[in-house]
């Protein structure tokens, strides 16, 4: 290990905790008004409309998957029950188990 000679301790204040949280406080304001900026473009829509138009294509593209028609049944149901059988295979019969428990 090497001692704390004068250069390594001018390289250890130059890289000291107080830098990089100045760094980092620097980054955080560049990204936050970038945010600020894209709000005031959306100040008219209420939060909900904004969180409306950021899940809309994740949500339709899920639509067009889950109602689409499939040869046995609908897949919404297929999903439910292949979720249903997996959960409760992986839990081990939590749900049957447990019954008592919840009368």
């Amino acid at each position: 290990m090497k001692k704390n000679t004068p250069r390594n301790k001018r390289l250890a204040s130059r890289w000291s905790p107080r830098w990089i949280s100045s760094i980092v406080g620097l980054c955080m304001v560049c990204c936050f008004s970038s945010v600020l900026s894209a709000q005031t473009v959306d100040a008219e829509l209420g939060l909900d409309q904004r969180i409306d138009r950021a899940f809309e294509p994740v949500a339709n593209a899920w639509e067009s998957v889950v109602l689409s028609p499939a040869p046995a049944a609908p897949w919404v149901l297929l999903v439910l029950i292949v979720g249903a059988a997996f959960f409760t295979l992986l839990f081990g019969f939590a749900n049957i188990r447990y019954f008592p428990l919840a009368i």
